[in-house]
């Protein structure tokens, strides 16, 4: 009656260009700072500090675009949580299994006018299923995730009418 999933987010558009964006102005500071060090101002005691604070706040920010899922499914409730960076945890969603609408491989499924929560690793993949579940407003969503086969077995397991292979 257990199982967890985790699944590294692929580095594709939006990540790429925050990585991009993370660099070009870390750089723009670090040549801040070397102006700051022999330009007309000249303030050389605040070099190792600068420095410091760049590669702090580059480490951090690169964080949010190191992107993981973790799925678990316990007792026919199934759970969703982004981690960044390995370290901090946000749960996404979570529903029952047996209120579900509809659980599908993503190419048979219609999101018409369902919140879509997308928690895959990329959205090529061949493995994405979607369930689509009210949440706790009433409110349609769809979440995107990538399945393995024990998952699928739990899923169809605690609600047979809705899971499609």
């Amino acid at each position: 009656n257990y199982t967890e999933h985790l699944v590294q987010r692929k580095a594709e558009g939006s990540l790429i260009l925050g990585r991009v964006l993370i660099i070009f102005f870390a750089i723009l500071l670090l040549a801040g700072v070397v102006f700051l060090t022999f330009g007309p101002i000249k303030l050389p005691h605040i070099v190792v500090v600068a420095i410091l604070l760049i590669a702090y706040v580059t480490k951090l920010l690169w964080g949010f675009t190191s992107i993981e899922y973790e799925y678990l499914i316990v007792s026919g409730s199934m759970s969703m949580d982004k981690i960044y960076a390995g370290r901090k945890r946000r749960q996404v969603t979570e529903f029952n299994i047996h209120d579900a609408l509809s659980i599908a491989p993503l190419k048979d499924t219609k999101l018409d006018d369902a919140k879509v929560i997308f928690a895959g690793t990329s959205i090529k993949d061949d493995d994405l299923y979607c369930a689509v579940y009210n949440n706790e407003d009433g409110q349609k969503e769809a979440l995107i995730f990538n399945v393995h086969e024990k998952a699928l077995q739990m899923l169809k397991y605690y609600n047979k009418a809705t899971v499609i292979k």
